[in-house]
């Protein structure tokens, strides 16, 4: 019976780090703020320079926006929290803009 329970406690000190990091390794791929559509091409630098911009900013924590500039807009899809948050996007998105028109497709979850 001893050998048993020495066992069963040897299990279970055995698995403890595992169990430690696959919840840590959970807890770290949260999903990002900000991806751009394509990672290649001729405007990805300049996609990945508006992700960079809005996963800078706290405010849009729980934020998820696709960004999709191509040579006349920047089409922003996703979905915001707030009203406010999307706004913020704006915001960012309209500083990187020039001549390009933003596309918003964004949907708030609350108005």
């Amino acid at each position: 019976m001893k050998t048993l329970s020495s066992l069963a406690l040897a299990a279970l000190l055995a698995a403890a780090p595992v169990a430690f990091a696959q919840a840590q390794a959970g807890a770290q791929t949260a999903d990002p703020v900000a991806s751009a559509a394509a990672t290649v091409g001729p405007t990805s630098a300049y996609a990945d320079s508006i992700v960079q911009a809005l996963l800078a900013d706290p405010s849009l924590a729980d934020a998820k926006i696709t960004v999709a500039p191509d040579d006349t807009t920047i089409t922003l899809t996703g979905v915001t929290k707030t009203r406010d948050q999307m706004k913020r996007v704006l915001e960012i998105v309209g500083g990187f803009a020039g001549e390009r028109r933003v596309i918003n497709v964004i949907q708030p979850e609350r108005m």
